[in-house]
């Protein structure tokens, strides 16, 4: 966060799109070269970026499945396809659920 903070003049902005571990039943389907965003890498972002926002353009939660428990194998597509049938229902019915979602777009501005 410091390197970004550095390269970025005041008032500039940067747009990441990140994988985040802030529901544990993901933490099974997490890869063990990933690094998601959890609890205190959001504490360390805010404390060098007064302003960020956080948007959940697709909530992803069984439907991460697909990629640990059924290995995108074909033989799966309808039980995937169902599976982000509910993901998407879920979101549009209870959306503070978003943010328990594996991907999230963090927006950074820093201050003038």
């Amino acid at each position: 966060m410091a390197e970004l903070s550095r390269v970025l003049r005041p008032g500039g902005r940067a747009v990441c799109q990140e994988n985040q571990l802030t529901n544990p039943l993901l933490a099974k389907f997490s890869s063990p070269d990933e690094f998601p965003l959890v609890g205190a890498d959001y504490r360390e972002i805010r404390r060098v970026f007064p302003v960020v926002k956080l948007h959940y353009p697709q909530f992803q939660m069984l439907s991460m499945a697909n990629r640990n428990v059924f290995k995108y194998h074909p033989r799966w597509r309808l039980v995937m396809r169902m599976l982000t049938g509910v993901d998407e229902t879920l979101a549009r019915l209870i959306p503070p659920l978003r943010a328990y979602g594996f991907r999230c777009v963090v927006e950074l501005e820093k201050q003038s």
